[in-house]
């Protein structure tokens, strides 16, 4: 039985990502967003799950995708680095005049 720990292991399952994507529905590259953010939303669990057991995958339920997205959901995502903000100019900028501001016509 293979490891399925996250929805990045689940998808790695199937031999490549035209396969997954085909399964579900989706194009190759959304099955490529899908492994690289590990998650899949779950409007697809239904033809994942289906699929998964025409193809022998039979440790693929709704409720282990369940536990995944729950384990998900209560790991603490790491903070963003605030960048401060630039300083402004001090010097102000000398405006052009457009010819309507200088009354030219």
């Amino acid at each position: 039985m293979a490891d399925v720990s996250s929805f990045s292991k689940v998808i790695e399952r199937w031999a490549n990502f035209g396969d997954f994507a085909k399964d579900i529905g989706v194009t190759r590259k959304h099955a490529y967003g899908m492994w690289l953010r590990d998650s899949i939303p779950i409007w697809y669990w239904g033809y994942l799950v289906k699929n998964a057991h025409k193809r022998g995958y039979h440790e693929i339920t709704r409720d282990l995708l369940y536990e995944l997205a729950d384990d998900k959901a209560l790991t603490p995502k790491p903070q963003r680095m605030r960048l401060r903000p630039v300083a402004r100019r001090t010097v102000p900028r000398e405006r052009s005049k457009s010819k309507r501001r200088r009354g030219i016509r």
